[in-house]
């Protein structure tokens, strides 16, 4: 499949907004509630993106072939990086303090992708679970159309915020009242409530429909109109914070539009370029890399909410440099197995 230099840009920077928003040395100012703190939103916009892409690159297969290699490839690309995560999570569990205690029945529900007693791996479950939905999502916009199945999602996207406390209860009693109960965590089942997302993702779907539409108008639109939902937004959240939510959820997409547009529309320099590009095309290692490393540092007392403004921006250095040197010695690893195969069938 032709890759898109300014998705990589986007991931690359919802990559590096991801770290921000764990580190939080930007915590309160403007520029964290309303962009920074967009980055899963741009993720799963690019989600729909990239899996539309890929379906329409194989649409020459028959329709069970092409499911077969979607879930296939899916597996073999995401879930061994999130089991060597998890392996060595559970490893580590073994000597340092505050991780749960082993249980086989705990680690094999883990490994089918939840995990919250992981607090970033939220993220993780709710991939899995889009990407099982994915074929369903495509069927739904190919029988209604985009314009019928936007503003649907759109609509339901809104009032599972305005029931969120209605939502999460129903998720709790699902998931057995497993999943976190206290302080922002509390909101956990509605993080992974995947119906609430299908607006993004099917946002995304529909615009690799519309490669070439950016131009500089474009951009100004998207930003307007995001611009205009964030002050909307600003306005209802004293009298109505889950409803005000719901609102700005309809501003992730105009915003991701407006980031690959711009992309699109003017590239970054030679060194952004390359950065923002590596970062893209990794940004499920890295991201998968802080999981772990932010979980260990944080059961050894380095919480964001305890440091200094300073302190903060150096641990967002140091998370990053870590999660980055991990990301090319796991890739490594991972291919070896086949380059010890082709060594053995050269000799």
């Amino acid at each position: 499949m032709e890759r898109r230099p300014e998705i990589d840009y986007v991931k690359g920077l919802a990559i590096i907004f991801v770290f921000f928003i764990h580190v939080e040395p930007l915590r309160g100012r403007w520029f964290h509630e309303y962009v920074i703190n967009r980055a899963v939103p741009m993720f799963l916009v690019l989600f729909g993106t990239t899996s539309q892409l890929w379906w329409e690159s194989h649409r020459s297969l028959g329709y069970g072939s092409r499911l077969s290699q979607w879930y296939s490839g899916r597996f073999k690309r995401l879930v061994p990086p999130v089991w060597a995560v998890l392996t060595v999570w559970w490893v580590l569990s073994l000597w340092v303090p505050g991780y749960p205690r082993f249980s086989l029945r705990l680690a094999l529900v883990n490994y089918l992708g939840y995990a919250p007693a992981i607090g970033t791996f939220w993220f993780v479950t709710l991939i899995f679970q889009l990407i099982l939905l994915y074929p369903l999502l495509n069927a739904a916009l190919d029988r209604f159309g985009a314009s019928l199945c936007l503003a649907f999602s759109a609509l339901f996207a809104v009032l599972a915020h305005v029931y969120a406390m209605e939502v999460m209860a129903a998720m709790r009693s699902l998931l057995h009242q497993s999943a976190p109960a206290a302080d922002l965590a509390a909101f956990y089942p509605l993080w992974i409530f995947a119906p609430q997302y299908f607006w993004l993702v099917l946002g995304g779907m529909a615009a690799s429909r519309y490669p070439k539409a950016a131009t500089g108008r474009h951009v100004v639109v998207f930003i307007t109109i995001t611009a205009a939902s964030s002050v909307l937004h600003a306005f209802i959240v004293p009298a109505a914070p889950l409803a005000a939510a719901g609102v700005q959820r309809l501003s992730d997409l105009p915003l991701t539009y407006a980031a690959l547009a711009l992309a699109r529309f003017c590239a970054p320099p030679r060194l952004p370029d390359r950065f923002l590009s590596w970062c893209g095309r990794h940004s499920w290692g890295l991201y998968l890399s802080q999981i772990l490393v932010h979980d260990i540092a944080g059961r050894l007392g380095l919480w964001p909410p305890s440091l200094g403004p300073f302190a903060r921006w150096t641990y967002l250095l140091f998370l990053f440099a870590a999660s980055a040197a991990i990301v090319p010695a796991a890739n490594a690893l991972r291919a070896w197995p086949s380059k010890l195969s082709l060594a053995r069938s050269n000799a």
